[in-house]
């Protein structure tokens, strides 16, 4: 099977990629992304292309299945362009369906999306949420929006073409040595928000177990639909940091407030929309990935969040 892996330069394909590479049955991975990669294995095909362009018809015709992991995370990628909506939404929304549009026109029978667990928006503690419940994204968080907007769009495109098999992979916070900078601050700081009580859940996942999902999403012909990845253990933020030893509580509307400004003057800031998911449980069953994919999470929260510490090999 030759693999085209859209966004081949972003975290999350750091470890997708070696993943198929090692697994005996691809023949070749291509990488599109706007940014260079390399990978030391001569089956490894690097693209510099936009997922917008008319090039991706080219490339799509070579391959045999589609791993799409082309999205704007976090809006300061964008650089100085950070504060248009209209660029990531195109980036986002109109990127991923022209892929899987592409895909079906050049005869591509399978299609893995990477979606995420955000777009739940949250639940309550008490109750881990299946693929079957509502999706609702917290208000001003662009990246939810985008991933909602597109799984609605995939609805009908399986309707309209029935022979492309597509796997919807909902993974919830990626951890592991590649993870996104605020995400390696939460698993691996001493400061908490003060919330007030039940406090909220978190989960997590490690991007190996990601990596092996999407693995077998692409060799399982029966891995139709969406798919929760996350860890099986849940917890507060509080208790996940106070087993560091020493510990911050801070009020929630301050670390909110320090997230507008940095995001306001700094430069390679985070995001804030992804500090107010800090305020709601968001607890997911996989059970749906453990039957039809046959797959386990091997990390669990607190092994997710000391691997994230581990150097960014890419940096």
């Amino acid at each position: 099977m030759k693999v085209i892996v859209t966004g081949s330069a972003s975290r999350l394909a750091a470890a997708v990629i070696p993943r198929l590479l090692r697994h005996p049955d691809v023949t070749g991975v291509v990488g599109v992304d706007l940014r260079p990669v390399r990978f030391p294995d001569a089956r490894f095909e690097p693209h510099v292309v936009d997922v917008r362009d008319r090039a991706m018809h080219r490339l799509l015709g070579s391959a045999d299945a589609v791993v799409h992991l082309a999205f704007v995370v976090m809006r300061s990628d964008l650089g100085r362009l950070r504060g248009d909506r209209g660029l990531m939404h195109s980036i986002n929304v109109e990127g991923s369906l022209a892929v899987f549009e592409g895909a079906a026109m050049a005869g591509i029978r399978c299609i893995i999306h990477c979606s995420s667990a955000s777009v739940y928006g949250y639940g309550p503690p008490d109750v881990r949420l299946a693929e079957d419940a509502p999706l609702k994204a917290l208000p001003g968080f662009f990246y939810a929006e985008d991933k909602i907007e597109i799984e609605r769009w995939l609805d009908t495109f399986e309707q309209r073409h029935p022979a492309v098999r597509v796997a919807r992979l909902r993974p919830h916070a990626i951890l592991g040595p590649h993870a996104q900078p605020i995400l390696k601050q939460l698993a691996t700081g001493h400061i908490y928000p003060v919330l007030p009580r039940p406090e909220p859940l978190i989960q997590c996942v490690h991007e190996e177990d990601v990596a092996e999902a999407v693995t077998r999403a692409l060799f399982t012909t029966t891995a139709t639909g969406a798919f929760n990845l996350s860890t099986d253990d849940a917890q507060s933020l509080r208790s996940l940091v106070r087993t560091r030893g020493w510990a911050i509580a801070v009020p929630l509307p301050l670390i909110r407030a320090a997230a507008a400004l940095s995001w306001r003057f700094g430069q390679n800031t985070t995001d804030p929309s992804w500090v107010l998911g800090l305020r709601h449980s968001l607890v997911l069953d996989n059970r749906k990935a453990r039957t039809i994919l046959e797959w386990l999470p091997q990390y669990p929260l607190m092994s997710s969040c000391v691997d994230s510490m581990t150097h960014d090999s890419r940096a």
